[in-house]
């Protein structure tokens, strides 16, 4: 909060953070690095399997105490267009944006980005790259074969380039990393990974999930409203 309110006071910023929007993504995946940071993943995981209600006591306090004070605060920026938002951050109106690791091939210089994530992160989004091996193929050895060397000794090589990517093969060191992405491996290799909240759910309740959270940022006020609603919305088992 110190931060933010010291960044507030500077000169030509607008706000400490720029919130990057679309159909209600970004900000879904803010939303969801606080439900991760302060209720981690098995909170993530019983919001996801619906054993907990958004209107939860514990779900309503990280909202309460943690997101909703930021955002009456005018920490955040209202909901911006989010590859608008990446230039206007990207020229100083802002002084933070959360977004993926893609980020790094949408700025003119990516060895200029740091990395800020909240305090006491406990679990975060991970979206895995599958290979697939059809058992049609007329070459199965040779498929398996460059499978396991992608999976293997293809991922140092991978991450080594302008790739904004990670390992998940435990060789692989810091040190192969592309510079820009180094200080994301080191948080990533302490907390969990987590599957994401809204794709996990899906269909119709990640529209009113999106329209919601761009409701919230606007009027937070109406968190009640907010909760309250994705708990009728959501599907039924």
């Amino acid at each position: 909060m110190a931060l933010l309110e010291k960044i507030k006071q500077i000169p030509g910023v607008k706000a400490p953070i720029v919130s990057g929007d679309s159909v209600g993504w970004p900000l879904s995946d803010v939303t969801e690095h606080f439900i991760l940071t302060f209720g981690g993943k098995d909170l993530q995981l019983k919001l996801i399997k619906g054993e907990v209600k958004w209107e939860d006591p514990q779900v309503r306090g990280i909202f309460e105490q943690r997101l909703v004070p930021l955002l009456k605060a005018g920490y955040f920026s209202d909901p911006i267009e989010w590859t608008s938002a990446v230039d206007l951050w990207w020229k100083g109106d802002y002084a933070l944006y959360f977004m993926g690791t893609w980020i790094t091939g949408m700025v003119d210089d990516p060895t200029d980005l740091g990395l800020i994530s909240l305090p006491g992160v406990k679990a975060m989004v991970l979206a895995p790259d599958y290979f697939m091996v059809p058992k049609y193929t007329s070459h199965p050895k040779e498929a398996m074969e460059l499978a396991k060397f992608l999976a293997t000794e293809g991922q140092r090589i991978h991450v080594g380039t302008k790739s904004g990517k990670l390992a998940t093969w435990k060789k692989v060191s810091i040190d192969d990393y592309w510079e820009p992405m180094r200080d994301v491996a080191k948080v990533v290799a302490n907390v969990e990974s987590a599957p994401d909240l809204d794709d996990s759910v899906g269909g119709e309740w990640q529209k009113v999930f999106w329209d919601q959270l761009k409701l919230l940022w606007v009027q937070p006020d109406r968190l009640d409203d907010v909760l309250s609603t994705l708990d009728a919305k959501f599907p039924k088992k």
